[in-house]
């Protein structure tokens, strides 16, 4: 099995050079950090601990036109961390990126892009293959609005768990992103989503082999501004509603609508809620050499179908994220980091909520 991923991964990363008719632009970086986490809660364990985490990061990206109106890009990552304590969380993902894009006609544009993620786990049932598809359309309405219509398929198998699960779904979605002015935005998003599966990643329940079909609708509102040529700011305001339909469990056959499942988690996102969120980002050139990069984000989530116990409130979160990215250039390649971040997710089912600290300080190359 892991032969044959790497050959996969392997196929995905040669460049085409045959095909190529203008030269490729090839991009190399690389990053090794030392990262301290402090009051780290996960999920199916309570216990507190402090950690180290060593992190190796390694990504090669090549770009190329094939042809007078299509591009392709190649894009290669290795992911390695390593826990000093909780080492069952230990890790290294491989990553094969291929996208591809057709100019159709002036205002048409064909996109086609596949991800595949290869994880391999200290602990065997954390190991997984996950592949994402994408095929949309880029339709530009005029020269300030722009529509989006496209599938996405995702899969992920857990080849290496005693009891063998697989997650899978595609979503239908349509985008429109309208330039209110030359640094205001607007983006509406609609999407209807069929998930089928183990829906909660490393559970054994009979009853979370499920199907769940449903809607989602985001509205987003982005501001960027820029003060002066040393501070650049983007704010953004994003609203997410999820309407899922019926469930159905395989086994049994009986449908209901989420009332007596109280545990559904997707790869990427929940199900059946209301979020809203807040986000500043901030680039601080503070000489030609030394940058300060900030991100703030928060937002509330209202789950819909989550009871915190029967007949009680439904799950409610508060999320507040900071990031702080001190950066400083060693020359025309190196870089060196240090980054602060702080989260907090304070909610009224206790399971979820927690703090974590993090401190890394780690140098990056670019060539």
């Amino acid at each position: 099995m892991t032969r044959k991923i790497f050959k996969l991964i392997a196929l995905i990363c040669i460049p085409l050079g045959s095909f190529a008719q203008e030269k490729s632009t090839t991009m190399i970086f690389g990053k090794v950090s030392q990262e301290y986490r402090n009051n780290i809660l996960r999920l199916r364990d309570s216990t507190k601990i402090d950690d180290y985490r060593t992190n190796l990061y390694f990504s090669l990206e090549n770009k190329r036109k094939l042809f007078k109106k299509s591009r392709l890009d190649l894009f290669y990552e290795l992911r390695h961390h390593r826990y000093d304590e909780f080492q069952k969380f230990s890790r290294h993902d491989h990553l094969g990126n291929l996208k591809f894009q057709q100019s159709m006609t002036e205002k048409i544009h064909f996109h086609v892009s596949n991800e595949l993620r290869a994880r391999f786990s200290s602990t065997e049932d954390f190991s997984y293959i996950r592949n994402i598809a994408n095929i949309y359309l880029n339709i530009a309405i005029n020269p300030q609005n722009r529509a989006y219509i496209g599938i996405q398929n995702w899969s992920k198998d857990y080849f290496d768990a005693s009891d063998y699960q697989q997650y899978k779904s595609s979503r239908y979605y349509a985008k429109l992103n309208i330039q209110m002015t030359k640094s205001a935005n607007l983006g509406l998003h609609t999407e209807y989503n069929k998930h089928e599966g183990n829906l909660y990643p490393g559970s054994r329940a009979a009853d979370l082999n499920l199907e769940l079909d449903g809607h989602r609708y985001i509205f987003i509102s982005r501001l960027d501004k820029i003060f002066n040529r040393n501070l650049f700011a983007t704010f953004a305001y994003r609203f997410e509603n999820d309407f899922p339909a019926e469930i159905e469990n395989e086994q049994t056959g009986q449908r209901i609508n989420d009332e007596s499942y109280d545990d559904l988690l997707a790869e990427d996102s929940d199900f059946g809620y209301i979020k809203n969120q807040f986000s500043l980002s901030s680039l601080v050139k503070l000489t030609p050499r030394f940058s300060l990069l900030l991100f703030y984000n928060i937002y509330n989530k209202e789950f819909k179908f989550w009871p915190i116990r029967p007949d009680g409130p439904k799950r409610d979160d508060q999320l507040l994220f900071l990031s702080h990215t001190f950066k400083v250039k060693l020359g025309s390649k190196f870089t060196f980091e240090l980054q602060h971040i702080y989260e907090d997710n304070d909610t009224n089912l206790r399971l979820f909520t927690y703090q974590m600290n993090t401190i890394a300080a780690g140098i990056s190359a670019q060539f």
